[in-house]
């Protein structure tokens, strides 16, 4: 025990080794440590002061750190003068910066134009949707087709670089977007996909771009929604999108969509939710869907329906090879064109206007084919031959015939509405307006005009057109000309089936009327006051004024319209001071754009 502790004394002078013996220990030298100084980089130009501590200096050369502790410039020296630093300098002094890469230099005269054909490519393939592949062939084309133009060759926007083109553009085109919504009014629009898994919702913004002076309709983003399509999955689906971004709904204005109700539901449809989070939301329908549904009802009230036979046509000669040449010889030997039958699409019962005249032109070719048809078939069982029994009865009764030519007369009404509304410049002022005159071109085909006398705009709401001594004697039914000269040459029609045709054309227009009145908004307030923007109404009610201040009443109640937008709308902050002026009280609009942006 004394020994262990004899080997484990230490003293301030030294160490007992044993055996009563002391080893004396030397003082340690004391080390010198080397750190950074600023000289070290004039002398060497590619020593910078280092991250890692004041012991180590960073080589720009090497991309490293080198410890000076013990040698300093020596150290340096060594490093200096090895095959790696050797190696490094040599290649960096071939090596351009990242930015030579991106940026074209400044003293080219053509790298300005070389860029903007490149973005003009990019937006070209962008607008008419062509794939980005293309671009490596234009660029090589766009060589060989001007290889004097210095622009020509040095344009150089292969697929990769489009594609990095198009995102960079479309984030700058969507930040704008978003600042444009977050300080100003906006409107919304989405309808679902056709797809049988993930729906895609397309949301549609229309927005007030007051630098350029126009309402601009936009795409804020595609996005998926994986749930069941009901109107509160839908709502959450544009709310984050909209809350994503920061964009504040008290500046969305409306919402336009089709008139399904998983849309326009007021408890659980998508307007319904929308409604809870801003109540002064306005709601703007498909007017277009509703007058071509105002059409398929009234057509359901005619015995002959046709638009069935159209499909019928269609699928029985389609893809069936020997079909179409023995239809294309009857045509031949009728001297009609050989043409192809259209198909009706019954999503939109208004392209049966387009396929009628086709079938008209082609009837007495198909009538024939049909009944070398029925002729030559054997088999009674299949389903084709049910279509075909169809077919060649409908083809044989003159009465399908004279339904098809009033449906191809009266199916123009329609349409010139529909082609009024679907223009490409904003149409909210002529909403009502164009309605009413669809009401009144169908109430004068079957009404007498002691029915109408003084009757216009919301008088014709009054009419009462379901009351038999109002309405026209058989003979003075607007049918069209082809169908009362169809009637005058008598084509083997029954006096009993002409009289069922008249009153299926009254049943037509009466069903007609009715679901117009019921379903589409002539009383709507917002349509109602959006007239104030109309050119030819503005212009009427200044004249007005001008001319007899007296009786400039409808001057008064136009500056009331442009009071309403203002009072509705002034949550959503509009620049309302650059739109009206009641100083002298006449409104000064510089543009329909504010309302505009409804619809």
């Amino acid at each position: 025990m004394a020994s262990k502790r004899a080997h484990e004394t230490d003293d301030e002078d030294g160490i007992d080794i044993g055996n009563g013996k002391t080893k004396r220990l030397k003082p340690a030298k004391k080390q010198t440590v080397q750190c950074f100084r600023q000289e070290y980089t004039t002398s060497y130009p590619v020593i910078r002061k280092s991250s890692v501590g004041a012991n180590h200096v960073f080589c720009t050369a090497c991309r490293c750190d080198i410890s000076i502790a013990h040698g300093g410039i020596d150290d340096i020296r060594r490093h200096v003068g090895a095959n790696k630093h050797i190696r490094n300098t040599d290649v960096a002094k071939g090596a351009q910066p990242i930015g030579a890469f991106f940026a074209p230099k400044k003293e080219d005269p053509a790298a300005e134009e070389v860029t903007r054909s490149e973005t003009l490519l990019v937006e070209l393939l962008v607008e008419f949707n062509l794939p980005l592949s293309a671009a490596d062939r234009f660029t090589e084309t766009c060589k060989k087709m001007f290889p004097d133009s210095k622009v020509a060759t040095k344009f150089a926007c292969g697929r990769s670089k489009a594609t990095a083109m198009v995102r960079k553009l479309a984030d700058s085109c969507r930040s704008e977007l978003i600042e444009r919504m977050k300080k100003g009014p906006f409107t919304i629009s989405t309808d679902g996909s056709n797809d049988a898994n993930d729906k895609m919702f397309p949301i549609v913004v229309r927005t007030l771009d007051l630098d350029a002076g126009i309402v601009q309709s936009e795409m804020l983003s595609l996005p998926f929604l994986s749930d069941r399509a009901t109107g509160e999955n839908i709502f959450q689906l544009i709310r984050r999108e909209l809350e994503g971004a920061g964009i504040p709904w008290t500046n969305c204005i409306a919402l336009g969509c089709d008139n399904a109700n998983v849309m326009v539901g007021k408890d659980k449809g998508v307007y319904g939710f929308l409604k809870r989070m801003h109540p002064e939301m306005y709601l703007s329908g498909c007017v277009c869907h509703l007058i071509h549904i105002s059409a398929q009802k009234a057509s359901a009230q005619l015995a002959v329906k046709i638009d069935e036979l159209l499909v019928d046509v269609f699928y029985y000669i389609d893809n069936c090879s020997t079909r179409l040449r023995n239809l294309k010889a009857i045509q031949v030997y009728h001297e009609v064109q050989a043409q192809k039958i259209l198909k009706h699409v019954s999503t939109r019962w208004l392209s049966l206007r387009t396929c009628l005249p086709r079938l008209l032109e082609n009837w007495d070719a198909l009538r024939e084919f049909f009944k070398q048809e029925k002729a030559a078939r054997t088999d009674r069982s299949s389903h084709q031959n049910d279509r075909l029994e169809r077919l060649s009865a409908l083809f044989r009764s003159p009465t399908s015939k004279l339904y098809c030519l009033f449906l191809m007369d009266v199916l123009d009404v329609f349409d010139q509405a529909n082609v009024t509304l679907q223009c490409e410049t904003p149409m909210v002022h002529m909403v009502r307006r164009t309605l009413f005159k669809l009401l009144r071109s169908l109430f004068e085909r079957f009404l007498k005009p002691v029915a109408l006398a003084n009757k216009s705009g919301e008088l014709l709401k009054e009419v009462q057109f379901k009351v038999d001594y109002h309405q026209k004697n058989n003979e003075d039914l607007a049918i069209g000309e082809e169908a009362h000269a169809f009637i005058a040459n008598g084509n083997n029609l029954r006096a009993e089936r002409v009289c069922d045709f008249y009153k299926d054309v009254k049943k037509f227009f009466t069903a007609a009327c009715s679901y117009i009145l019921e379903r589409l908004p002539l009383s709507d307030i917002v349509l109602k006051h959006a007239e104030v923007v109309d050119p030819e109404v503005v212009q009427k009610a200044m004249q007005l004024q001008i001319k007899a201040p007296e009786k400039a009443a409808a001057a008064d109640a136009h500056v009331e319209s442009v009071k309403f937008f203002m009072e509705r709308f002034s949550h959503s902050h509009p620049p309302w001071g650059k739109c009206c002026s009641h100083q002298t009280g006449v409104w000064e609009l510089s543009g329909p754009h504010l309302i505009t942006v409804l619809v």
